[in-house]
């Protein structure tokens, strides 16, 4: 009787060692960890700032959230009731997120994204617009960058989506001409040099405008002939030449004076276009074949 006993305890021992093998087989498969993601992750939280518009967002974001998408990508994804969002699989470097809702459509840039990170962010949307919150880029540092301008409203102005202040040692210039803040429109091009402040927003030093067409414009090279001359001025085919005492002036080989010219001859004149679209002179140049035998004739 006893070594029945032990048989009939061994056995159910058995079964039982038999089934917690079996199950612990099959709860090891779908827990295994699964191969890492690659790149970087994205998480934050859409926030609003203390405006009407946080009833619009409150009202969006149960209606299914705010799209998030890598600018370039496929990836995307959409908040969830409490304004958060996870992206995945970030390529290093820099991305531009863009936020699209109801009333919502905007980009913000990030960099300095390094493979395995989890960079998370805070963003807050005023109006139509996100911004960087959280983290801000740090203080004092330098930047330099190229974008269009979206919308100016002095002091400030944005470009590409960044928020760039301007303040009374900003210098903005158009080629070689400075400008003011009021002559920046829409549309524009340009190149801005500042420093980041803690709001992320960027202190310009220096804003100037890509626009090679008025850069070509105001360069200004032609032929014409001598119609009138009424020092310092003299007409060439209809347009007004201004000469002073830069204005180099040459006959062949020979440089001469603005009284050595005389109308009907033809004139090559090389300058720049001035406000009243007259030319100031920094060249001009005698074209007469017959002049320059002569000159070489006498000596």
């Amino acid at each position: 009787m006893k070594a029945d006993l032990r048989v009939l305890v061994s056995l159910p021992a058995l079964a039982l060692l038999l089934g917690a093998a079996g199950c612990s087989s099959s709860a090891t498969s779908p827990t295994a960890p699964s191969a890492p993601v690659r790149g970087a992750t994205i998480q934050g939280t859409v926030q609003t700032a203390a405006t009407g518009s946080s009833a619009e967002l409150s009202a969006f974001s149960t209606a299914g959230g705010i799209k998030v998408t890598v600018v370039g990508t496929s990836l995307s994804t959409t908040t969830d009731g409490s304004g958060r969002f996870v992206l995945q699989g970030v390529a290093g470097g820099s991305a531009t997120l863009r936020f699209q809702g109801q009333g919502i459509d905007g980009t913000i840039e990030l960099g300095g994204l390094v493979e395995g990170q989890t960079l998370t962010i805070t963003v807050r949307v005023s109006g139509s617009r996100p911004e960087l919150v959280s983290p801000s880029s740090p203080a004092g540092k330098k930047v330099e960058f190229e974008g269009s301008v979206e919308s100016v409203t002095p002091p400030t102005l944005m470009v590409s989506g960044r928020k760039v202040v301007t303040n009374g040692d900003t210098r903005i210039k158009r080629s070689d001409h400075a400008i003011s803040l009021g002559d920046l429109k829409p549309g524009d091009k340009v190149e801005v040099e500042g420093t980041t402040q803690a709001d992320g927003s960027v202190l310009a030093s220096k804003i100037k405008i890509e626009d090679d067409e008025d850069e070509d414009e105001d360069e200004v090279e032609f032929k014409g002939t001598i119609e009138s001359i009424t020092a310092p001025t003299l007409m060439v085919s209809g347009r007004k030449v201004v000469t002073n005492g830069s204005t180099r002036i040459r006959r062949g080989d020979k440089t001469v004076g603005l009284t050595d010219l005389k109308p009907g001859e033809k004139v090559e004149v090389e300058g720049t276009r001035q406000a009243d679209n007259s030319v100031l002179a920094s060249k001009i140049k005698v074209e007469d074949g017959d002049d320059d035998h002569d000159d070489g004739d006498d000596n």
